[in-house]
């Protein structure tokens, strides 16, 4: 008992951050601690451990409400008829959807019959509408209001979003429509449907086409303080304009800058809203989340469902009113839909996410990133505001311009890759059926899988063009325990171009590497993989050979060399994308453009 006593009594030492630092420093064998750092699209400095000290001063953060939970809001998919679209809500309204959701430019409501054929034996009074009308609110308003009528149901009981946002489709498009009239119509039906929610700023334009969490957050809430202001001019009260806000936010997969994104427009939201004056209600944010779309690929679409949870995780944590979890699959179908559907309910029945409000206070880290997102995005937001508002930065097209350069380092990561994608730049699925897709708008939607799988088509259609497989060969040189590293390396470099990779034995000498050469190589590519001593010991006559047997051989070697007749090299930090476009021009697959 004296001993159980003892344990019970015995305490940890009080560790120090500086305590920390030596012990690291330590292990590292001369590297510093700031070794440990990373940067983020947004210039932020990720740290190895944060502390107290880190969230001192921190912006107060406004959760949701007294429950996280949130409502299951899947978008209507596009390209079907109204009676299919009402067949898929009368099936998925019994296994879990929550709310009915699409957009007019999507899904047409051009008569008051298409209305009656897409929400058949749909009870509004219990269901919310979220529906997102493009450059103005007022066509499906009325539309709307006559349907209502028909069915003897009250406008007072609808909810939801019936949303417009005609400077996100300005971005989108390029084109401006907007007019007096526009803020005057929707100040009117504003003040009809009190529980529904008609403009509706979203993040989409900017996500989409590669923005980073600062410009998202900037462009979001310059958007929303034009808006308030016309409102505002035209009569409304900041409580009554501010009550009829929705804000969507596309979530990638970068889980906790996009928790902390969504986490700081909370803060800055409610920042804005007390300098209008606003009350401590109307600093409350409605925000509707949808997976993104930049960060999924054609290639081996199954990962794709990682992707979403991991942002359906973010979204939820960071405590959002309803989500939107995209399908896999490039081809939505019932099933593909069926497994987004029930990720929300891994999330609140498995995990218990519903349960928890805010469940990412305290957390240093958390925290500190989204003290240092929202400053950092409201120093944005005001140098919008500086150049004269929202319109004004798109018009001169300085916010493209900002855009476009974090959009080029995220394809750039892709290509040399910095950052992993498994199934598109690491580990591919070479038995993949490929579908080429395209996407048009002023801002161009960013799909940073695109340039490999652009590379895949390329060698898909090489294939079925000539009934040949596009090869290079991977000439082993020394045993497999040797080479063994640096083979699996270069096969899995290859193969994300779609190319089919040919493999030599293990040869331990020049001789037999000869003999292997003159008999079984195809004399177009080859990649020769071996250690570093076998490259200093033989590499320079091994390429010396090669050229002699076929002068217009291409050799690529595995590893940093700098050896006479070595067209390429191949190495982790490699720009993988730009070689195997070389390699797929010397093999016949492309002519250098992909």
């Amino acid at each position: 008992m004296d001993q159980l006593h003892n344990m019970k009594e015995i305490k940890f030492p009080n560790g120090t951050y500086k305590d920390w630092e030596e012990k690291v420093a330590a292990t590292l064998k001369g590297k510093t601690v700031e070794s440990l750092f990373s940067s983020t699209y947004e210039g932020i400095k990720r740290k190895p451990l944060y502390t107290e000290q880190d969230i001192k001063g921190a912006s107060n953060y406004f959760p949701k409400g007294a429950s996280n939970d949130w409502f299951v809001s899947q978008k209507l998919p596009s390209g079907l008829s109204l009676s299919q679209l009402n067949d898929i809500l009368q099936t998925e309204f019994k296994v879990g959807l929550e709310a009915v959701h699409f957009e007019t430019k999507e899904v047409h409501i051009g008569a008051l019959e298409d209305l009656h054929t897409l929400l058949h034996s749909i009870n509004l009074t219990e269901t919310p509408l979220h529906v997102y009308t493009g450059v103005n609110v007022e066509d499906f308003f009325n539309l709307l209001k006559e349907y209502l009528h028909t069915q003897q149901v009250n406008l007072q009981t609808i909810t939801g979003y019936i949303g417009m946002d005609p400077i996100g489709e300005f971005a989108q498009t390029g084109e401006l429509q907007l007019s007096e009239a526009t803020y005057s119509s929707v100040a009117n039906t504003i003040k009809e449907v009190p529980n529904v929610r008609t403009i509706w700023v979203r993040s989409e334009p900017y996500h989409e086409a590669g923005a980073n969490a600062v410009q998202e957050l900037a462009a979001t809430m310059a958007t929303a303080v034009e808006y308030l202001t016309q409102l505002i001019e035209r009569g409304l009260s900041i409580d009554e304009a501010a009550n009829t806000f929705v804000f969507s936010y596309n979530v990638g997969s970068d889980l906790f800058m996009e928790l902390a994104k969504v986490r700081a427009a909370k803060v800055m939201w409610a920042t804005i809203i007390q300098q209008f004056g606003g009350s401590t209600q109307a600093q409350q944010m409605t925000i509707h989340a949808t997976t993104s779309s930049i960060n999924k690929s054609i290639l081996d679409e199954h990962v794709n469902m990682l992707r979403t949870t991991t942002e359906a995780f973010s979204a939820v944590v960071a405590g959002v009113n309803s989500l939107n979890i995209g399908s896999y699959s490039s081809k939505e179908n019932t099933f593909s839909r069926r497994i987004a559907r029930n990720t929300h309910y891994v999330l609140k029945d498995e995990s218990f996410l519903n349960k928890v409000i805010d469940p990412a206070a305290g957390s240093y880290y958390i925290e500190t990133l989204t003290e240092e997102l929202a400053q950092n995005a409201w120093g944005y937001f005001q140098k919008i505001e500086k150049q004269g508002g929202i319109i004004s930065a798109l018009t001169s097209n300085t916010l493209q311009q900002d855009i476009q350069q974090v959009a080029i380092k995220r394809v750039n990561d892709i290509k040399n890759r910095k950052k992993k994608m498994v199934g598109v730049n690491m580990y591919p699925n070479l038995k993949d059926t490929l579908v080429p897709s395209e996407t048009k708008g002023n801002l161009r939607k960013l799909r940073i899988a695109e340039a490999f799988e652009n590379l895949r088509l390329q060698a898909s259609e090489f294939k079925q063009n000539t009934s040949q497989e596009p090869t290079i060969t991977l000439l082993n040189i020394g045993k497999l325990k040797e080479h063994k590293q640096r083979t699996d390396f270069a096969a899995s470099f290859f193969q994300v171009g779609g190319l089919q990779v040919q493999q030599s034995a293990s040869l331990e000498t020049v001789e037999s590497i000869k003999e292997w050469v003159s008999t079984e190589w195809n004399r177009k590519a080859i990649c020769i993989c071996g250690t570093d001593i076998a490259y200093e010991e033989n590499l320079q006559h091994i390429v010396q050979f090669l050229k002699e047997v076929s002068e217009d051989s291409f050799v690529v070697v595995a590893g940093k060399t700098k050896v006479d007749g070595v067209d390429e090299t191949i190495h982790l930090h490699s720009n993988c994308y730009d070689q195997l476009m070389t390699i797929q021009t010397v093999l016949g697959v492309n002519k250098g453009e992909a």
